[in-house]
């Protein structure tokens, strides 16, 4: 099931950003390389953005964390270096993603 979402993810993200980049090279003749670099740039910003709303909800669960302890320890260590923190989920971790990753976002 995680194998059909990710090949069907790389499909429909990864293979307009690859024609996309072939378009430009084409394209963008002696100086194309800014221009990937450009586009490059683009796509990573919104992948980042799009990542942990979009697409990492179709692989993990999440559930807010329950108020107690740890909570408010985050929340009290997040409000001291002054950490915009908003949302506390715990991640199912049942099922290991497919890379051991461990990831704060944000852009959220």
């Amino acid at each position: 099931s995680d194998q059909v979402k990710s090949i069907l993810l790389v499909l429909v993200l990864g293979g307009p950003a690859l024609v996309g980049g072939v378009v430009i090279i084409q394209w963008g003749g002696d100086l194309f390389f800014i221009y990937v670099w450009l586009f490059t740039f683009v796509l990573l910003v919104l992948f980042m953005t799009l990542y942990p709303n979009l697409i990492e909800p179709l692989f993990s669960t999440f559930t807010p964390l329950q108020d107690g302890e740890l909570k408010r320890g985050v929340e009290a260590l997040a409000a001291e270096h002054s950490f915009p923190l908003k949302k506390l989920f715990v991640v199912d971790g049942t099922q290991p993603p497919p890379r051991s990753i461990k990831h704060t976002h944000t852009l959220t």
